[in-house]
């Protein structure tokens, strides 16, 4: 565990510098930001760097050394034109601040043991590591989507957490989820301790909100108390995280001065970009570009943005292949009779009867939440009438916003779950706006994360971990070689194999052969 408080040190010096420096471009020293929001955003600048250099390099220990003597020189730079220093804050040691700080403790413990304990997220083994692999070793390779169509989704997540993995220690890492929600932590904290104080933004009621949501005790949804989030480079929990984020921010810019506003927004320009590149990939240039390379798409896998005159792009039929499969399995688990036959309301039901009675009633009250929000909203638009727009424009467009989002999700997205971040922000606003009317809801607010903290973070894990005197190591499987490429024999999930590797169900789609058979950096092409 040390070595991963080692990386998680490094990592959060490097998001340090590269936050500061992105703020003090972005605001000209004019909005001192919270050190933790800095650092979540410096985890932005960082990510976006390392994409740009693994479309001409792969991500190779010289160019994570090369990075870190740059971000010392930055430090360098920013300490003697004094946009940071050694000064620490002063401390006010109250009921809350000790109160938070225990929970930060025993946050850290949890989420730092359950970083060390092996992945048990199905995808993790099927392309996370292999893709994390291939970035390290080779970066974005020509055709790579045609070894493995997974490996078109291209999140820019994953190109983080290749560089903040170390290959040369022989193990792999799944930590880069549980810094990100750390860091998230303690901005929330930071924020709980200003409303104790007397703070009384709305914003901050939201972001309380949505932090509630990662420690619900159900494993479902976004909590951290589910397998698939902490311990894995799922890029859903840094979507879902960055997505609150910028609704917080675009909230937050209505209570700024007109002054502080126009440097807000650029901010929540960067972040709102950043957000596609996570999950809804390659809308920003860089990742249009890396997806290009990676599939011949500018966005994959929509199968009219495909680059025709590209040997290495993946056919169309194949992509239509995978959009079908991955739909069918998330929406009717692998029923395509019911898939064919149903229309997208009569999907979406189907799907509803067949979650669990938990899954069912959490949905129903969000949308109950957002029905309430539209009554709320039409009552204050009769009380304040020429003054409503003024008052409450930017909740107006989070609810625009989220209600297209949602809509997308629902239709277009292999998975209704897909969805969820946008319902639940009604659940945040309206959560928000209850506690904003009631007096000393603070100790609300104090009381529930308590409550969240003591029920939802299981330590049973933390005795094994502890006790271990070995290294989680991921899954070994054993692997048959066919035309150069290591197939999996009893399973389709390659997890940490040499590459090349990919499930047979994969080859079976078509002949997939390098592009050049002197060397795998030239990438794949699929022969009929």
């Amino acid at each position: 565990m040390l070595y991963i408080l080692l990386i998680w040190a490094n990592a959060t010096f490097l998001a340090f510098v590269f936050g500061k420096a992105t703020e003090f471009v972005l605001t000209r020293g004019r909005i001192e930001l919270p050190i933790a929001l800095s650092l979540l955003i410096g985890l932005v600048s960082l990510n976006i760097i390392v994409i740009s250099i693994a479309i001409f390099s792969p991500l190779t220990t010289t160019i994570q050394i090369a990075i870190e003597v740059v971000a010392a020189l930055i430090f360098v730079v920013l300490l003697r034109n004094r946009v940071v220093n050694f000064v620490l804050p002063k401390l006010k040691f109250t009921w809350v601040s000790i109160t938070l700080l225990v929970f930060f403790l025993y946050l850290l413990i949890y989420v730092c043991t359950k970083c060390y304990l092996p992945t048990s997220y199905y995808d993790e083994g099927l392309y996370y590591v292999q893709f994390v692999r291939w970035l390290q070793q080779y970066g974005f390779v020509n055709g790579l989507a045609n070894l493995h169509h997974r490996f078109g989704f291209n999140s820019s997540w994953h190109s983080l957490a290749a560089f903040l993995d170390y290959p040369n220690t022989g193990y792999f890492f799944n930590d880069l989820n549980g810094l990100l929600f750390l860091l998230y932590t303690a901005y929330v904290f930071n924020r709980i301790i200003a409303i104790s104080e007397g703070s009384r933004f709305f914003s901050d009621l939201v972001l309380v909100a949505s932090w509630i949501a990662l420690i619900y005790p159900k494993e479902d949804l976004v909590s951290i108390a589910s397998h698939i989030f902490v311990n894995t480079i799922s890029p859903d929990w840094a979507s879902f995280i960055y997505v609150s984020l910028v609704i917080v921010l675009v909230l937050k810019h209505a209570e700024q001065t007109a002054a502080q506003k126009q440097y807000l927004e650029l901010l929540i320009i960067l972040l709102a970009a950043y957000c596609f590149t996570v999950k809804l990939v390659n809308v920003t240039v860089l990742l249009v570009r890396s997806n290009v390379i990676l599939s011949g798409y500018l966005v994959f896998p929509i199968v009219h943005t495909q680059i025709t005159f590209l040997d290495w792009g993946v056919p169309q039929n194949y992509v239509n292949e995978l959009v079908d499969y991955t739909r069918i399995w998330a929406k009717t688990n692998g029923r395509p009779d019911v898939y064919t036959t149903l229309s997208a309301p009569e999907l979406l039901a189907y799907w509803f009867r067949h979650q669990s009675s938990f899954i069912q009633t959490v949905y129903v009250i969000m949308c109950g939440t957002w029905a309430a929000l539209g009554l709320f909203f039409m009552l204050e638009k009769r009380r304040l009438n020429e003054k409503f727009f003024e008052k409450y424009q930017n909740h107006l467009l989070v609810c625009l916003t989220c209600t297209l989002g949602e809509i997308f999700w629902l239709f277009n997205a292999p998975d209704f779950r897909f969805s969820a971040s946008f319902i639940l922000s009604g659940l945040f606003l309206g959560l928000a706006l209850v506690l904003n009317r009631l007096k000393r809801w603070h100790t609300i607010v104090m009381l529930t994360i308590a409550f969240g903290c003591l029920v939802s973070l299981n330590g049973s894990h933390l005795r094994d971990a502890f006790l271990s005197d070995q290294f989680p190591v991921l899954t070994e499987i054993e692997t048959e070689i066919q035309n150069g490429i290591r197939i999996p024999v009893s399973t389709d999930q390659c997890f940490d194999s040499p590459i090349p590797c990919t499930p047979g169900t994969e080859l079976a789609k078509g002949r997939v052969l390098l592009r050049d058979s002197r060397a795998l950096h030239h990438g794949f092409i699929i022969q009929h």
